[in-house]
């Protein structure tokens, strides 16, 4: 049986990271056409020649998430090379672990474009070239990668949070303006909890530079108090569930969220 995914082109944003990374592995494993982007071009291009080396069709590009003009060029690079764009994964994103008085505007605004405004920007230009591309009857999925963080508040993590939250929100909304324009475009989201990743890593070190976790066991802490089934989520876990969302098992899924927390939210 041919998976659903096989000669699909996806585009994953914030691919040479840990979810980004996993979650590329696993597309190319079930036969996606991968666009490939992180903000430093020599990034993409070093993890696009790690799928091209093993026969996998990849396009490598440098993208800016804030920025307009490289939305505008990675897509006509997407369209050079493919002709078409079947899926965009919205996974770039950025923390930050800081008391609200202690914030400065700057600060704030720096998440927000990256986490919030990169996200608008994606749906927007992938939507239009989903649009123009793709043949009748066949539809367009986008996945924007949000986090518990967006469903639940957190101290010290109030400008993460509110980027989370305007993903979650504006997913849904997508979905339904989509829906409501009868346009085969599904607009679905992930929620993940504490990765085991750099971006984790990070995490983890904010609260033990806070005094809020011991440092000689602070992921072991983490685990305990927020995790019930009893680990951090691998990225490959936060991937799987990318995976579902752009395929076609998910097909009457839009507006929907997936929550990937080892029960953290159901306590």
């Amino acid at each position: 049986m041919t998976d659903s995914l096989t000669n699909k082109v996806i585009m994953v944003t914030g691919a040479a990271g840990g979810i980004g990374s996993a979650t590329c592995r696993l597309l190319a494993d079930r036969g996606a056409r991968l666009v490939v982007t992180d903000r430093l071009e020599s990034d993409a291009i070093a993890f696009a020649a790690e799928f091209t080396e093993i026969g996998k069709d990849t396009l490598g590009i440098a993208l800016d998430v804030t920025l307009e003009a490289h939305w505008q060029a990675a897509m006509d690079a997407t369209l050079a090379q493919y002709g078409r764009l079947d899926g965009l994964v919205n996974n770039a994103g950025v923390y930050l672990f800081r008391a609200i008085e202690d914030m400065t505007l700057a600060e704030w605004r720096d998440l927000h474009a990256v986490n919030s405004d990169g996200v608008f920007l994606g749906t927007r230009f992938a939507a239009r070239t989903m649009r123009e591309t793709l043949p009748a009857g066949e539809t367009g999925r986008i996945v924007n990668v949000s986090s518990v963080a967006g469903l639940v508040g957190a101290p010290f993590q109030s400008a993460y949070n509110a980027s989370k939250g305007a993903i979650t929100l504006f997913s849904k909304s997508a979905a339904l303006e989509f829906a409501a324009r009868k346009e085969p475009i599904r607009v679905n989201v992930v929620h993940p909890a504490v990765v085991d990743d750099a971006m984790g890593e990070a995490l983890l070190q904010a609260q033990v530079d806070a005094g809020r976790l011991p440092a000689d066991k602070a992921r072991d802490a983490m685990v305990a108090l927020r995790h019930p089934i009893g680990r951090l989520a691998n990225p490959e876990d936060v991937a799987k569930a990318i995976a579902f969302l752009l395929s076609d098992d998910s097909d009457y899924m839009t507006g929907s969220s997936l929550v990937i927390d080892g029960g953290l939210t159901a306590q």
